[in-house]
């Protein structure tokens, strides 16, 4: 069943001891219509119990209703870029666990839940995982530079050392 982001109720603050941690995976798009909907069905397929969101940034294709036909929980980011729709899905969606993928079919499903348990089992704040460059890989030009970039972060950050950029991060554990 999928539900518009202003239908949904505000739940009890996640995390309580003993419960399943509550996954969502968050996917920002914009005119991603051909290949969203193969994200949102490998994702469910790969972490049956996540709520998939994905949030339309204007775009001028189908990406919502294909999204929607697909199963997901659909929001919707009106000032454009990549950082609000970002900003707008961490407030929006309540979770104990976040994965964020992009919408055109570029990070491997099966790779989910080994970041979740990696999380869980480390006790971690933050993962990041790669876009493995392959022959006949998808991947765009710019894709190269977010990667490294993401690295660069990684390394200079608190983060856990990383050589990857799809991230999986835990609900703040702090005052924000």
């Amino acid at each position: 069943m999928s539900a518009d982001v202003s239908s949904i109720s505000s739940r009890d603050e996640p995390g309580t001891v003993g419960e399943a941690p509550r996954i969502a995976v968050v996917v920002p798009c914009y005119n991603e219509e051909m290949t969203i909907g193969k994200v949102v069905s490998g994702f469910r397929q790969a972490l049956p119990e996540a709520e998939i969101h994905v949030y339309d940034n204007n775009s001028r294709d189908n990406t919502v209703a294909a999204a929607r036909a697909a199963g997901a929980i659909i929001g919707i980011e009106t000032r454009q870029g990549k950082g609000n729709v970002v900003r707008r899905m961490f407030s929006d969606v309540e979770a104990d666990i976040y994965l964020l993928v992009d919408g055109d079919d570029t990070y491997d499903p099966a790779a989910a839940r080994r970041m979740i348990d990696l999380i869980l089992s480390r006790d971690l704040d933050f993962v990041n995982a790669a876009r493995a460059a392959e022959p006949g890989c998808r991947s765009r030009p710019g894709h190269a530079f977010g990667n490294g970039y993401c690295q660069a972060w990684s390394r200079s950050s608190s983060a856990p050392a990383s050589t990857t950029c799809c991230p999986a991060t835990r609900r703040s554990r702090g005052a924000m």
